[in-house]
């Protein structure tokens, strides 16, 4: 049953977006002619085939476009906001000594978490999955607001823009704090089921390598006072990490 809501919500991230996006591009005169063209039956169940159809296919081109957020967003927001990596420290040493392979280009972390579980315990796998579908479907989400927000920017509809920036605002929270669910939890999953003895404390070389990338705006030196506005300043790093590739802070 859980494994079904899965896959239903993985197929929703990508039916649901595309079939906003289409409704309202529906609307157009302009494009109106089109699907017109396109949903030529006089069958209400062929036509909500058809446009079914076309939803899931613009589904994909969104969902496709939303991929891109992964590393554009979420891995600026990391560095900043979710910068602890002894849970990645584990798995990786972990990784290594069972397979041999270092570099993360060729098998991440995470994947290889997915993978072990996947194997090994498919039911632990099973709660992960279900993180990284809502992820996906908010992922896709942001892009389908973004475009009715600009349209209805160019309209001149100011509540409704309103109400679709909040939602925006939202959906992007979910997605980050899903997606680093997911992340989380996979790792505590291989270290809790994987019946291996763990050192107390994580390789502090692998430790000190992922720590290299990290922006801690608010630290500041033992004795005085903690910064004010923390939030607010990490946000604002956030910010300047994804519209400025070549800006950089010390930690």
């Amino acid at each position: 049953m859980d494994n079904l809501k899965t896959y239903t919500l993985d197929i929703l991230s990508i039916l649901l977006p595309g079939g906003l996006l289409l409704s309202v591009l529906s609307q157009y005169s302009t494009l109106e002619c089109i699907f017109h063209k396109i949903f030529t039956s006089d069958v209400d169940w062929i036509k909500g085939v058809e446009y079914g159809g076309l939803a899931y296919v613009l589904g994909h081109f969104l969902f496709f476009i939303a991929s891109f957020l992964d590393q554009w967003i979420f891995e600026n927001v990391k560095r900043v906001f979710w910068n602890d990596h002894r849970l990645v420290a584990y798995i990786i040493a972990f990784k290594e000594e069972k397979i041999g392979i270092g570099d993360r280009k060729t098998l991440n972390a995470f994947k290889w978490s997915c993978a072990w579980l996947l194997a090994n315990k498919p039911e632990m796998y099973m709660g992960v999955e279900r993180y990284i579908a809502e992820s996906k479907f908010f992922r896709s989400l942001i892009v389908t607001l973004f475009a009715l927000l600009v349209m209805y920017v160019v309209k001149g509809d100011i509540w409704l823009s309103v109400i679709l920036a909040l939602l925006l605002i939202l959906s992007f929270v979910r997605y980050l704090t899903q997606r680093q669910k997911s992340i989380e939890t996979a790792y505590q999953y291989v270290l809790t089921a994987s019946n291996y003895v763990f050192a107390a404390e994580p390789d502090q070389t692998i430790l000190d390598r992922l720590t290299t990338k990290n922006i801690d705006p608010c630290k500041r030196p033992e004795g005085t006072k903690p910064v004010r506005f923390c939030t607010i300043r990490k946000m604002l790093v956030v910010l300047n990490l994804c519209l400025n590739p070549f800006y950089e802070r010390t930690k």
